[in-house]
Formats: C-alpha cells, sequence, structure tokens
C-alpha cells in the first residue's frame, strides 16, 4: 500500500532550488550549520554552498535520488489530451536512479519499497480547467492531489509534492501522475515543442529523494 504519511519535509531538508540532501564535511568538528554541503541536482550532485573556511570533501555521502523525465526529441510536441476522465502524464525516461530499481513505461512508474519525498511538475497546454494527482495503480487509490490550474488558450504547468510511503509484498508499487482536463488539445496538450537547435523537449520531471 503506498500511504500519504506527510505532505511537508522539514524546513532543513528545502534549499533555494528545491529539495537537497545535506551531508556535514566535518571542517572542524563543530557538527554545525557552517559545514553543510548542500547536494542536488538532475545529473549529480552540485556544490551549492560550502564554507569557505573549509576544505574541498574528497567524498560525498550518497543522497538517495531519483528523477524521471517525459522527454521527446527536439521540435516533437508532448501529445494529445482529451477530457472525461484522468489521463496519465506520459513520463518515459530515466534521467537518474541513485536508488536503485525503479522503472517507467507508458507514463507508469514502478517504485520500490521505501519511504520517498516526491516533487513533480509537467507542462499542459490549453486544456482548460485541470487538476493533478499521484495515483497509486498498484491498489487504485489516489495518494494526494496536487495543484488546481487554469490553462485556456495559453500554457501552464501542472504540480505537485508530498510523501509518501510504498510497502507492498512484491517489493514494489506503480505510480502514476494523472490530470483530469475540461478540454481537449490535439497533439501539443502535454506541451508545445520549443524546437532549440540539438536539445531534446523535456516537457515534465519527478523528482524523488528516498527519505527512509
Amino acid at each position: 500500500m503506498v500511504a500519504d504519511i506527510e505532505r511537508s519535509i522539514p524546513s532543513a531538508s528545502v534549499g533555494a532550488y528545491g529539495p537537497v540532501g545535506y551531508v556535514d564535511i566535518q571542517a572542524d568538528d563543530a557538527n554545525d550549520d557552517s559545514d553543510l554541503v548542500e547536494l542536488m541536482g538532475r545529473n549529480g550532485f552540485v556544490l551549492d554552498s560550502v564554507d569557505p573556511a573549509s576544505p574541498i570533501p574528497t567524498s560525498i555521502v550518497d543522497v538517495q535520488t531519483a528523477v524521471i523525465e517525459h522527454r521527446l526529441p527536439q521540435n516533437v510536441d508532448g501529445g494529445t489530451i482529451t477530457n472525461g476522465a484522468y489521463r496519465t502524464a506520459p513520463y518515459n525516461t530515466i534521467a537518474h536512479d541513485f536508488i536503485g530499481g525503479f522503472a517507467v513505461a507508458g507514463g507508469t512508474i514502478t517504485i520500490p519499497n521505501g519511504s520517498y519525498y516526491c516533487n513533480w511538475s509537467h507542462i499542459v497546454r490549453s486544456i482548460g480547467n485541470c487538476v493533478c494527482r499521484i495515483f497509486d495503480v498498484t491498489n487504485g487509490v489516489e495518494i494526494f492531489r496536487g495543484q488546481n490550474e487554469q490553462t485556456v488558450g495559453n500554457q501552464g504547468t501542472i504540480k505537485g509534492w508530498g510523501s509518501f510511503t510504498v510497502n507492498e509484498g512484491v517489493g514494489s508499487a506503480d505510480i502514476e501522475i494523472q490530470v483530469l482536463s475540461s478540454s481537449n488539445q490535439t497533439n501539443n496538450g502535454w506541451g508545445n515543442g520549443a524546437n532549440r537547435p540539438g536539445e531534446d523537449e523535456v516537457y515534465g520531471q519527478i523528482f524523488f529523494q528516498k527519505v527512509a
């Protein structure tokens, strides 16, 4: 069962750019906040702030994160959204998996047992008034809702965040990010291609941090 255990995480775990992990580099044995190294990044760790008096650490403890994306080739639109029922956001790519055991197919994400903080976003275009949610496909229940969005005649973003636990006898569960819209949008309902030369289109990202 996937359980919504907490809708927020401690403020000490959220940096200027979103969820992060912290390690103490033990520069002066004071174990104070000045020694903390902020870690985050889609393709690895970025040292966001380090005490200037402290040496750069030679090793950093692993922060267990995974990022799933909806990624398509340059200038390929994100896809069609139709109203009338919840539609699955078509995430299709594992950008990184420092947790292990994640998989994605047809927008369905397989996530191993554990407790997680999750933060998601996805572009939507001209689909009217909409609501999004994270959904436990394995057990057929909503985990929690994200924010509402009004996208009449323009492009917006569905997004949400919270914490939950996966505890299945088979060791994993399937989840989806879903949207319920009031209008149809053909071809680019899930985003309109930016067409930047040499760059893929990234229409959505989901960040997972394993906390237990």
